[in-house]
């Protein structure tokens, strides 16, 4: 009950007492959500994405949500089906939660419904942050204590190390999470003291490391700097993946498929992104891109190798 009442108290500024029918569109159910119902004012419903999706859009439209939650992957599929005219959506707020939410999925998806996307910063450990009518993500300190484990200082990158100051059956107590998160350079405008942040960028074990062209230890490539040298040599490119399959090794699949004539200009900003960090430029192989089921969440940037050899 006390996390149920938190999320509605920062996530609707208006109070339980407003109308709104939220819709929460998950791979698994939890038996939290159930606290969220409030009788005939606030109508919640869960959607499970296990499910066929043609499905799951009949049934999102017929509930006719006024609040939008999905992780970004499912709500940009959602506004493309709007946008086709399959389903009729009309959210006054959409809510991405559950995944990295990666602009270009962001501008598409406020573009469709015509409302800025926000963000809730959550994990098994509960709770952990939500953005402001600034953008920034803003972790829950009145409730959390949060220490910075350092990953990279200078960019403002760090693990969050968590303490919960109200669970007591299942107590988190300096609980170190693989999240990478960013921390906003200048203080938010909107005159909140919570630690405020650029983004989430991703799972730590998900960063690219590469050999470091001066010799030594090697070099990291964060997701953001991959993503952000694809999307700026390729701007029309809808959906990827970046998985590091071996030391020197990219693989990197786009959809839509890219043009043979743009495949060397793709190939050499991802090389130019790699020595600009100071790293050895990798040898890159472009594949399809398979389509993942929406039951599987979506990491466009990935290291499949031993973190052993990573470091190496």
């Amino acid at each position: 009950m006390r996390w149920a009442g938190t999320l509605l108290a920062k996530m609707l500024p208006q109070g339980v007492l407003a109308k709104a029918r939220i819709a929460m569109l998950l791979r698994a159910g939890n038996n939290l959500y159930d606290t969220l119902s409030g009788g005939a004012r606030l109508q919640f419903r869960f959607f499970d994405l296990a499910l066929p999706l043609e499905r799951v859009w009949q049934d999102l439209a017929a509930f006719g949500p006024t609040i939008l939650a999905a992780p970004p992957s499912v709500l940009a599929l959602a506004a493309r089906e709007h946008r086709a005219g399959r389903i009729h959506l009309a959210p006054m707020r959409v809510i991405a939660a559950a995944e990295v939410l990666e602009s270009g999925d962001a501008r598409f998806v406020s573009d469709t419904f015509g409302v800025p996307v926000e963000q809730i910063y959550q994990a098994t450990e509960g709770f952990l942050g939500h953005s402001c009518g600034h953008g920034a993500i803003h972790l829950n300190e009145d409730c959390l204590v949060v220490e910075r484990d350092w990953i990279d200082r200078s960019t403002g990158r760090f693990a969050p190390v968590v303490t919960d100051l109200y669970r007591h059956t299942q107590p988190v107590i300096r609980y170190r999470l693989n999240d990478v998160l960013v921390e906003r350079a200048e203080p938010c405008p909107c005159g909140s003291p919570c630690l405020a942040l650029e983004r989430v960028e991703g799972r730590e074990d998900d960063i690219v490391w590469l050999g470091a062209a001066a010799g030594g230890r090697n070099v990291p490539l964060f997701a953001d700097l991959l993503s952000r040298a694809l999307l700026n040599a390729a701007a029309d490119i809808e959906d990827y993946r970046i998985e590091q399959t071996g030391p020197e090794h990219l693989r990197v699949a786009v959809s839509p498929q890219l043009d043979p004539s743009r495949v060397p200009v793709v190939a050499g900003a991802l090389r130019a992104c790699a020595e600009r960090a100071g790293a050895l430029p990798p040898r890159i192989e472009f594949a399809p891109l398979v389509q993942q089921p929406a039951v599987i969440k979506t990491r466009r940037v990935r290291r499949l190798i031993p973190v052993e050899h990573a470091y190496a």
